[in-house]
């Protein structure tokens, strides 16, 4: 019956790791920003001299190095947002067993 009873109570390492969730999570989300703030220098229009002395912006990414590491990017953030939510989604509740 003692082990019963203890069985649900959590160690001392389990019970830090809970509290440093939103930490963790709040770190996530602020490198997916960081990969988003990256992806926007990237695509940030750039001045190029047109015709008749004219300054035409140039959009989008300017190489295909470019484009593939705005897709990389974004790719990582996407990720890392879901690593986030998964960290601060709550945990299920245990199944009630009967025996």
């Amino acid at each position: 019956m003692m082990a019963r009873r203890f069985k649900d109570m959590q160690t001392p390492e389990q019970q830090y790791a809970a509290g440093q969730v939103p930490t963790r999570a709040h770190a996530l989300r602020q490198e997916a920003q960081a990969a988003l703030d990256e992806a926007g220098r990237l695509t940030a229009p750039r001045r190029r001299e047109g015709q008749r002395g004219r300054v035409l912006p140039e959009f989008g990414p300017h190489s295909d190095r470019d484009g593939a590491r705005v897709d990389q990017l974004r790719a990582k953030a996407r990720d890392l947002r879901a690593a986030a939510d998964a960290a601060e989604a709550p945990a299920p509740k245990p199944k009630r067993r009967w025996f």
